[in-house]
């Protein structure tokens, strides 16, 4: 009995011996599954050549088992690098917005000045239109030589 175990055990062992490169194999498809589409050729050639290069199918089956944890990392690396794109982007808008806030705040203060130049300036000619009004007025009510003497004195 005990050498029928013996050998029932040793084709159990060949067999499964025979069976690790294609375990190895296996888990390394199914962590390339877990990467992104972009990076899933890459690490599929470059994590095969790693296995074909170990001599020993025992020590390839644990490194493709140390692979199962390698796509979280690749993937939260990249996904940092796109946040940390995005984020100097968003500052730069930031810089950009704030550049033309004050560009604009410039403009309302330069329009809001010439209005009031504006403004002013028409209140001068109506005052202008006024005055000139009142005089036109006044030489009309007075004789020649009045007005005259009046614009001299004045």
């Amino acid at each position: 009995m005990e050498l029928v175990i013996s050998v029932v055990i040793g084709i159990l062992v060949v067999e499964a011996y025979a069976w690790l490169p294609k375990i190895s194999e296996w888990l390394i498809e199914r962590a390339v599954q877990r990467l992104r589409s972009e990076d899933q050729d890459r690490c599929r050639e470059e994590w095969k050549a790693g296995l074909d290069a170990l001599p020993n199918t025992v020590i390839k089956l644990v490194h493709a088992l140390s692979y199962l944890g390698a796509p979280r990392r690749i993937n939260a690396d990249f996904f940092e690098n796109q946040l940390t794109e995005i984020d100097a982007l968003i500052e730069e808008c930031g810089h950009k917005h704030s550049g033309l806030v004050v560009l604009v705040r410039s403009w309302k203060e330069t329009l809001a000045r010439i209005s009031r130049q504006k403004l002013d300036l028409q209140l001068s000619r109506q005052e202008l239109g006024l005055a000139f009004s009142g005089l036109k007025a006044r030489v009309m009510e007075v004789p020649n030589e009045e007005v005259a003497s009046s614009l001299l004195v004045s």
